[in-house]
């Protein structure tokens, strides 16, 4: 391991194409920047081949899951172990190049004076190169939407998964009390952070659609995410609704 502030936590899950060509993109960055494989115990031999990389550069470290998989809990196990061992900084971002390495230390400038950068999609200067379909386009817009008047967050990105986290904001949110996936597992952070009342600013990206490999997007994600909203909607609907009846007694 490289002594540095800067971990990197990756899940990944059938990547065996993108792994060793994003290590070598992240180190091309700074080579000083950590690197966590959170592997979901891929069957196509991803775990084994970030195993080997974590051999060949001592930047490299690998967390490999059995039994309950999915993207949350490989996110909350990575986000735990840079904690225990101290990193101050602590990123996400997906395996595929979606999120590209360079954007890293802009991420990172912009973190001294707040507690989570996300790398917006949406804010100006954001773009999305992408052959998406007119239903996929329409879904990441609206579901964007919805979670933001639902939640009254003021952020025009609330499922990006690619941020960087100071070690107080994730300490700060009870990681191993959410037990969602997905898009779920991102909104419910980006609103216990914004709740806390900790400093959150988006900083704009190029999202690039994958080149290998097939994206791991599923109904049940997209379900859960609009579960979730609909509850924190409610029930942030329902606490005003009791702070002004109160207010009037």
């Amino acid at each position: 391991m490289v002594l540095s502030e800067v971990l990197i936590v990756i899940p990944t899950y059938n990547e065996r194409e993108n792994v060793e060509k994003l290590v070598k993109a992240i180190i091309a960055v700074d080579e000083d920047f950590n690197i966590l494989f959170v592997d979901d115990d891929s069957p196509d031999g991803t775990g084994e081949i970030a195993f080997v990389l974590s051999e060949k550069f001592p930047q490299v470290q690998v967390l490999r899951r059995r039994g309950e998989r999915g993207y949350g809990v490989a996110c909350k196990d990575g986000f735990n172990y840079g904690l225990k061992l101290d990193f101050k900084y602590i990123f996400s971002m997906d395996a595929d190049f979606s999120h590209d390495p360079k954007d890293i230390p802009r991420l990172l400038r912009r973190m001294k004076n707040c507690s989570m950068a996300i790398g917006s999609r949406y804010v100006d200067g954001g773009k999305i190169v992408a052959d998406w379909g007119f239903f996929r386009r329409l879904l990441s817009t609206w579901g964007n939407g919805f979670a933001r008047l639902s939640l009254g967050l003021p952020f025009k990105d609330c499922t990006s998964g690619f941020r960087g986290y100071r070690r107080e904001i994730l300490k700060s949110l009870e990681l191993d009390a959410i037990t969602l996936d997905g898009y779920a597992f991102l909104i419910e952070l980006l609103n216990r952070g914004y709740e806390k009342g900790f400093a959150i600013e988006e900083i704009p990206i190029t999202y690039v659609d994958r080149e290998k490999g097939k994206s791991k997007l599923s109904r049940k994600v997209i379900l859960e995410a609009l579960i979730l909203v609909i509850r924190l909607g409610l029930k942030r609907f329902l606490g005003k609704s009791s702070q002004a009846v109160h207010t009037q007694c």
